[in-house]
């Protein structure tokens, strides 16, 4: 993909009010934005253009298709043979000739959709420095500017169903996350559930890019629609003091839709013009979830490595490294069963260990321990259930059990069988690429089938399939039908279940869920004691016992908060990063989202 060359990046409108002022230096990147526009095209005089072939420029301009010198190009193009309402875009940049105002210009021209939220500065000590601007789009803004420019969309995206916050909150199993916050049961009907989620993803090959966004829990739609940004950092760029700094920013601004009300001062203490005003008609929001995988976890909430602690989950204290708590003893009598943390132990833990609470929890009003999340995608779709499937797969390989009479012989013959496999249950996600002995068994020669998350649950029918062909009678086999069985009958549950698990349907899923990773135990403790590079037990599973026993009683159904769009964000914010000249991404990347979430209909 072409990257960008210009370097200018759009700022926030002058009319905004409850901007906070940001010390800088004389030729700053915030600086630089308030010139962004291209005063000698007109184009904060004049209306954007519209029209089938803009429409079709910008979507691929804002998705980093195409760079703002092929858009010039093809409009001239176009305009050239007869085109028509192509001028403005033909004729940016002195008609192409100037490179950084064709992109000031489309900046001008696109990078203010309808009800789109201002691009605020923040100062950050990065790598870079102690005073860096950095942009971020304010949770709080956001929502007032959909709230009154897109109404339908607050209330298909953000707000849900008339009723849905009520019901919502009525079905919370974790009730001292209610009982904090001090509302009344009518108040809880307007203040809509909102969750945070970050993570990293490959923005070259030395560096990934943090996304961190938030989302309603309420509301519909697809990931451009549901999932808002609140910035974007490169990893090579930030430090633990950087991310300490977002979130402390974050929690200031959803602290101010917790109350309902803009703020009269900002992050820092200092004082705010418009403060006090109703922000959405009495609407408010509360985080009460997180979400992302273990890594991003361990960065942010400095949860130790599963490896490396005596205690390595955040949940109860298994262990890693004592053989008393092993977190690989799934039994109901397991030591580390008879405990588990709370908020309020959890932070005692570690001031005895002299260690400072996470950041997030001060920041965040009624942020909980308990809020973060166990993920079905991470912990089950790319985790346990693709230990499952490539143990199943690779056993049929290793014991000829196709005919083939070689390894590869035998996976060809499988692959041509779960081709046929797929076509008659007419599966639509299957299993994508050539099925390889690499895609069987990890570099540590233990077997996991390399997949997309979707895809391996999508297979689970068929490793049920597989393991109960080959079933050669003996207890081994029987058990790894069991566990095939066990694990199609939790993603049942998943899919058929709404929000909230009936009191049948949670007992269902906690005795299905702990008989699946307790059986998975059993098999990796056999290969151990043969010595067998099989069954490796991967901590993700001990996560599952915990999804399956509390965080469905008190959150409702893992699919329902899984990561799946959260990472196709990830993946689009990436591809319209790489796009930008890196030395104005983050605030480029943004203006480019806001377009890709914003200049649509519905």
């Amino acid at each position: 993909m072409a990257e960008e060359e210009e370097t200018g990046v759009a700022s926030s409108s002058a009319a905004d009010v409850q901007t906070p002022v940001v010390a800088t230096s004389s030729r700053s990147v915030r600086q630089r934005v308030s010139a962004s526009a291209d005063p000698g095209e007109g184009a904060s005089q004049s209306p954007a253009p519209d029209g089938p072939l803009i429409r079709s420029l910008k979507r691929d301009w804002s998705r980093g298709i195409l760079n703002a010198r092929q858009i010039q190009e093809y409009a001239s193009g176009a305009r050239d043979q007869g085109a028509e309402g192509l001028d403005r875009l033909a004729s940016s940049g002195g008609g192409g000739r100037h490179a950084t105002n064709v992109h000031k210009s489309l900046l001008s021209m696109f990078g203010t959709p309808t009800g789109g939220p201002p691009i605020d500065w923040v100062e950050l000590t990065t790598k870079q420095g102690d005073r860096v601007p950095h942009p971020v789009i304010f949770p709080h803004k956001f929502f007032a500017s959909l709230y009154r420019g897109r109404r339908a969309w607050f209330d298909r995206h953000i707000r849900g169903p008339p009723t849905a916050a009520a019901e919502y909150w009525s079905k919370v199993g974790c009730k001292v996350f209610l009982q904090q916050h001090g509302y009344s049961s009518g108040a809880w009907a307007r203040v809509l559930p909102i969750g945070l989620h970050g993570d990293a993803g490959a923005y070259s090959k030395q560096d990934s890019l943090m996304v961190v966004s938030w989302n309603s829990l309420l509301g519909f739609g697809n990931t451009q629609r549901k999932r808002f940004v609140f910035t974007f950092v490169l990893k090579s760029v930030y430090t633990r003091e950087t991310l300490d700094q977002l979130w402390r920013i974050f929690g200031w601004s959803v602290n101010a839709l917790l109350a309902g009300t803009s703020p009269s001062d900002d992050w820092l203490g200092r004082p705010l013009s418009g403060g006090g005003e109703t922000i959405a008609s009495g609407y408010r929001a509360c985080v009460c979830q997180v979400r992302g995988d273990w890594q991003f976890y361990c960065e942010v909430f400095r949860f130790p490595a599963w490896n490396g602690a005596s205690r390595m989950c955040w949940i109860c204290p298994a262990s890693g490294v004592s053989s008393a708590r092993v977190f690989t003893n799934c039994k109901s009598s397991a030591a580390w069963r008879s405990e588990r943390y709370t908020h309020e132990s959890y932070l005692a833990m570690l001031a005895a260990r002299g260690a400072e609470p996470p950041t997030l929890f001060s920041a965040v009003k009624g942020l909980r321990l308990e809020c973060i999340t166990v993920d079905a995608l991470h912990a089950l779709d790319l985790g346990l259930a693709q230990h499952i499937a490539g143990n199943v797969l690779w056993e049929s390989v290793a014991s000829n059990s196709w005919g083939g009479g070689n390894q590869q012989a035998n996976i060809d013959l499988m692959e041509r069988d779960l081709r046929r496999w797929e076509k008659e249950h007419s599966v639509k996600r299957g299993f994508q690429g050539r099925l390889t002995k690499e895609r069987l068994r990890s570099e540590s020669g233990y077997p996991k089938l390399k997949a997309k998350g979707a895809q391996t649950r999508h297979l689970a029918k068929y490793i049920l399939d597989v393991a109960r062909r080959f079933d050669s009678g003996t207890q081994h086999d029987r058990k790894k039908i069991a566990v095939a069985q066990l694990l199609v009958r939790v993603y049942e549950i998943m899919a058929s279940a709404g929000q909230f698990l009936s009191p049948g349907e949670l007992a269902d899923f906690e005795k299905v869920g702990r008989g699946m990773v307790a059986l998975y135990s059993d098999l990796y403790a056999e290969a151990a004691t043969n010595g067998r590079t099989l069954w490796k037990f991967p901590p993700k599973a001990h996560l599952i016992d915990h999804m399956v026993t509390y965080q469905s009683r008190e959150w409702g159904n893992p699919s329902y908060f899984w990561c799946y769009a959260d990472e196709d964000l990830v993946g689009m914010s990436i591809e319209i990063a790489k796009s930008c000249h890196q030395s104005t991404m983050a605030a480029t990347a943004l203006v480019k989202w806001l377009v890709v979430a914003f200049d649509a209909d519905d």
